[in-house]
């Protein structure tokens, strides 16, 4: 009979995070992280005695992204050039000749690792590497692999809300009756990836749930309980 409620927020940010390993490692930025959950509970009676009420909220919204890398061909990788691949022993096979293609035996491979570019037919491939916007050039080499690192950054959101309302009703004596409904709505979108080849992705989140629920004394010692509930 009496009305009670509490409202509350929780708050993250990347300025009280350190860096991740990862990130320190490859020279990326730290990850952007803003994040509020917030929201509040209030009950009480509509009509004392008889009919009262119970309804909350909580709303989700984060925001992410930053500093990440994304390993991707260097410039003379994307014209046949796959010399420095000889420091790690890797040999590219010549798909034209026949033979072996070893450190011991050369006879199949391509001279120096250098493939023609008139070899290099596949258009995909070709567009691909001709776009540096598209698929960009490295930041640097790694120096045991040999294969560039490119350092980009990505961005994501959340947006998320959800609620429920209670209602409970002393029809008399010996019947109670309460029903809920609650409902959340959750949209999360990545809006940049790590490189323009690789898709973001998108998901929407809408559950539902109801349930009504009567409880009725017979007897002092019988007591029935109905409930339909739906998701």
């Amino acid at each position: 009979n009496e009305f009670h409620g509490n409202v509350f927020e929780f708050l993250r940010n990347d300025a009280h995070d350190d860096n991740a390993w990862a990130n320190n490692r490859n020279r990326a930025t730290k990850q952007k992280l803003r994040q509020s959950i917030f929201g509040g509970t209030l009950g009480g009676p509509i009509i004392k005695e008889k009919l009262f009420f119970f309804g909350d909220y909580q709303g989700t919204i984060r925001r992410t992204g930053g500093g990440a890398t994304a390993f991707v061909a260097p410039a003379a990788w994307r014209t046949g050039a796959l010399s420095s691949l000889l420091q790690r022993n890797i040999f590219i096979r010549d798909p034209q000749k026949t033979g072996a293609c070893s450190a011991a035996d050369q006879s199949a491979c391509f001279a120096g690792n250098i493939i023609p570019t008139a070899l290099i037919v596949n258009p995909a491939a070709r567009a691909l590497f001709a776009d540096t916007n598209f698929y960009p050039l490295p930041d640097r080499i790694d120096p045991q692999t040999q294969v560039g690192i490119y350092t980009t950054r990505t961005l994501e959101k959340l947006d998320g809300h959800q609620f429920a309302i209670k209602i409970d009703a002393k029809l008399s004596d010996n019947d109670n009756l309460s029903g809920r409904y609650s409902f959340a709505n959750f949209d999360e979108q990545g809006y940049r990836g790590v490189l323009r080849t690789n898709p973001t992705g998108k998901s929407v989140n809408r559950p539902q749930n109801f349930v009504r629920n009567w409880t009725r004394t017979i007897s002092p010692t019988i007591i029935n309980e109905a409930r339909v509930g739906l998701n």
